[in-house]
């Protein structure tokens, strides 16, 4: 079977139904979700995000912490509808040193959110208190370049230049642009990659995304938007928490958010520029949505859910060790789900099981997770290599 499909396991997960309950029946619900292990916390918000409307955006403490958060969501969910909001600075702290694609990164997920085109959102501490652009300043910043409009060169490059992008004979990072007789080749901090205009006299005639290595055109598309690097265009007055730019029909699901609110007060002491919100400001506006916390440092301390789970067992190759334990969670009738990108690995380990005697039944599972862990309350063991 698919990774995908371990989420259909869930999808009557008491838990599950505890959370989705709470959050339907009242705004501003808190709930702590104790023994929150391995990925499963991660397996229970994709099975609440099947069923509930509005946003959910996801805090980790950190940015690796995230990065497997969000990978473990993207075993059941396509990137379209989960996006990673990461930090615009190379370095937590360091708000000189600042990251194009990051940013890049940042402004997709805005104009996404604004669309509202994605349903869950990950991030991590420095992210989360970074300001962002007001939507009206988002909206007034960003250009809509369509095929078949018409639009001129010189208006074109005029804008380009009050964008802050600047001119170069080959296109090949966010920023930056090109003028070829008719063709405009552009780097907006909107898309994934550069767009090639080409244009018959003052009208838009094609928009093709083009290759940074090979500078060929590649697909066609019928529009693109235009956005200059936000956090050099705009005042930084006029910029705004994460919390306001979202709205309140928003679940945060936040681990160790005490440890969180700590951090975002370190980070606060070393911003001259004003670039981060007070984490007491944010989690003022936080506090009127709802929040589900996991981790033993949390904030708000709402109702406990209680998850009868387990981590998965380090053996380090004891095969004997392995076999041994999942003959007991057998006994215990557990289904074990054994996750990996390999399928002759997992042949490989029932041939060991079976030169070895043990009768263990597994169910193979194409795709992997980053901790595995079992679950009592609905008796499955889902393990990874």
């Amino acid at each position: 079977m698919e990774a995908r499909e371990l989420l259909d396991l869930f999808q009557g997960h008491p838990v599950v139904q505890k959370i989705v309950n709470r959050l339907r029946k009242q705004t501003r619900t808190k709930i702590k979700l104790e023994n929150g292990i391995g990925s499963l916390v991660a397996f229970i918000a994709a099975a609440v995000g099947r069923e509930m409307k509005g946003l959910q955006l996801f805090v980790l403490n950190d940015k690796e912490e995230a990065a497997y958060f969000y990978n473990d969501l993207l075993t059941f969910y396509d990137e379209e509808n989960v996006r990673f909001l990461p930090s615009s600075f190379r370095r937590s702290g360091n708000f000189e040193d600042k990251d194009n694609d990051s940013i890049l990164v940042r402004t997709e997920v805005l104009n996404a959110l604004t669309a509202k085109e994605v349903g869950m959102v990950v991030t991590y501490t420095e992210a989360m208190a970074e300001k962002v652009v007001s939507k009206k300043m988002l909206a007034d910043m960003s250009m809509p370049v369509i095929k078949g409009n018409k639009l001129s060169i010189t208006f074109l490059e005029s804008l380009l230049g009050e964008y802050g992008f600047e001119r170069n004979d080959f296109v090949y990072e966010p920023g930056q642009f090109s003028i070829r007789g008719s063709i405009v080749d552009v780097y907006s901090f909107a898309e994934e990659r550069p767009v090639r205009i080409d244009f018959f006299g003052d009208e838009v005639e094609s928009i093709r995304y083009f290759d940074v290595e090979t500078q060929l055109s590649e697909q066609l598309i019928d529009k693109v938007v235009i956005v200059p690097d936000l956090s050099e265009s705009t005042d930084k007055n006029d910029n705004v928490g994460l919390t306001e730019f979202i709205g309140k029909e928003t679940t945060w699901w936040m681990k160790n958010s005490l440890l969180i609110h700590d951090r975002i007060n370190s980070l606060k002491e070393l911003d001259a520029g004003e670039f981060l919100i007070t984490s007491d400001s944010l989690f003022r506006t936080i506090e009127g949505n709802n929040v589900v916390e996991w981790g033993p440092e949390l904030f708000f301390r709402g109702e406990v859910i209680r998850l009868e789970a387990e981590v998965q067992p380090a053996v380090n190759k004891q095969f004997d060790l392995l076999a041994e334990h999942l003959l007991d969670k057998q006994m215990d009738r557990y289904t074990v789900y054994l996750c990996s990108t390999n399928d002759m690995q997992l042949q490989r380990l029932r041939d060991i099981f079976s030169d070895k005697g043990h009768e263990v039944n597994f169910v193979p599972v194409e795709g992997t997770i980053h901790e595995g862990f079992s679950d009592a309350q609905i008796k499955v063991c889902i393990y990874t290599e």
